[in-house]
């Protein structure tokens, strides 16, 4: 599905701000209709088929109600939250777009919850409600519709990764036949940990840049950030290096990021039409202790994310994808050609 965007306010702020089977016909999630055989409840669904997998891709937070002028705005979206869906199709502009020449892009609209007025000690214990719910209708819809037995990747940021925690550690983890067709999620910008993935040992945490089957996932900081918190780098968190595929300490330099999907200005990001692949800014160490990965190529003054309370002091969390953008795109070309191989 071709779509024009026009809207582009604060790109890198809005979309970065994220920590910023059953018959749908009838289905309605906290008030609002989430019945997703209507094509409006979908951000992307492909015109005509053109790759031999599909991804599934979920948009980070872009549910921030104006509270000042709007105080009484509900804490998890209405399905249809005109704001959520415009800066959803911005995400998926800049984002989704890594996948577009490896597979077929759907992705649902879900209901989002307003990280800013929950505690983060409940935020997943929030999430497992309405968001989860949304979510789940949407999957039904479409392994029971759209997927005709293909294999898939799943693919998110920020909150649209919290949404995939849900799916490997419940949904797919219930229907084990769909599981066996998953090449890998992309689980980026929301870390897991190391005490989840003991809890739930049928996930397996990718090692290198083609097994199949995996979880992938990384947060993008500054040596600033080091020791400071971070609401997406929890306790424990687990990383892999987006450029060498490395789980240990090794440094991939700027010379193996093979490119960057960038605005003319970074400082000022515009339509994100104007965005270009350019030749790659950010090196990547994976740092074991903190659980991230480092970057020390780019200038915090520039690319930091400006909720320096939640997300830390360099935090790159708004340009997760962007920074290792061809990187990720061949990665999962060759993810899909070792899955087909099998």
């Amino acid at each position: 599905m071709k779509r024009t965007i026009k809207l582009f306010i604060v790109f890198a702020a809005m979309i970065g701000f994220a920590m910023t089977a059953c018959n749908t016909t009838s289905s309605h999630t906290h008030g609002y209709n989430t019945t997703y055989s209507n094509e409006t409840n979908w951000l992307a669904i492909p015109d005509g088929l053109q790759h031999e997998a599909d991804v599934l891709f979920f948009y980070p937070t872009t549910y921030s109600p104006d509270l000042t002028t709007n105080p009484d705005a509900p804490v998890i979206s209405p399905l249809d939250d005109a704001v959520m869906r415009t800066f959803a199709k911005l995400a998926f502009a800049v984002r989704a777009t890594a996948f577009a020449t490896v597979a077929d892009i759907y992705a649902p609209f879900y209901q989002q919850v307003d990280f800013r007025r929950i505690d983060p000690d409940e935020l997943m214990n929030v999430e497992r409600g309405a968001a989860r719910q949304s979510l789940f209708l949407a999957l039904d819809y479409y392994f029971e519709n759209y997927n005709n037995g293909r294999p898939f990747f799943l693919a998110g940021h920020s909150q649209g990764s919290i949404m995939i925690t849900f799916i490997l550690d419940e949904y797919l983890k219930q229907r084990p036949q769909l599981y066996a067709k998953m090449i890998a999620a992309y689980m980026i910008g929301y870390a897991p940990t190391q005490a989840w993935l003991d809890a739930n040992p049928h996930i397996k945490f990718a090692t290198g840049a083609d097994d199949t089957g995996v979880l992938i996932s990384w947060n993008a900081e500054g040596p600033g950030s080091i020791g400071e918190f971070n609401l997406v780098v929890r306790d424990g968190a687990v990383a892999i290096n987006p450029l060498n595929w490395r789980r240990d300490e090794t440094k991939a330099e700027v010379a193996e990021n093979k490119g960057s999907f960038l605005p003319p200005d970074p400082a000022h990001p515009t339509d994100p039409s104007q965005f270009t692949v350019k030749a790659g800014i950010a090196d990547a160490q994976v740092n074991l202790a903190r659980g991230s990965v480092i970057v020390t190529t780019v200038d915090p003054e520039v690319f930091a994310h400006e909720n320096k309370t939640s997300f830390g002091p360099q935090s790159y969390h708004s340009w997760d994808y962007e920074f290792f953008y061809i990187n990720i795109r061949e990665n999962a070309a060759l993810r899909l050609e070792k899955f087909l191989d099998k």
